[in-house]
């Protein structure tokens, strides 16, 4: 992966710079706070037309 194809959020918020990559990755801790920032966050991004791919690590 190029490092210009992939972006790792590691914030609670959508940088904005997010929408220039084809690929953004998070980890997202397991805190009921963390997890209702990030579906909030995945909602945009696949709203925006982002594939989204889900990993439970």
């Amino acid at each position: 992966v190029d490092a210009k194809d992939l972006l790792i959020n590691l914030s609670d918020d959508i940088p904005g710079i997010a929408a220039s990559f084809p690929r953004i990755a998070e980890l997202v801790a397991s805190d009921e706070d963390s997890k209702q920032l990030s579906r909030k966050r995945f909602t945009i991004y696949r709203d925006s037309g982002h594939s989204i791919e889900t990993h439970k690590l």
